[in-house]
């Protein structure tokens, strides 16, 4: 993950912070903190099933 989708996962799932804080934190629209979220999501994903095949 880049610098800033490891720093939106931080303050998401960690700090429980929400879109739009997330947002006027790093410059950025709520919008793309969606987006960013739900591809950091799918790398996760990717990485648990390499880790873990069925």
């Amino acid at each position: 993950m880049s610098p800033r989708q490891q720093k939106i996962f931080t303050l998401s799932r960690l700090n429980g912070c929400s879109y739009l804080e997330i947002a006027e934190q790093l410059h950025v629209s709520a919008s793309t903190v969606q987006k960013e979220l739900k591809l950091i999501m799918a790398i996760c994903i990717g990485v648990v099933s390499r880790l873990d095949p069925p």
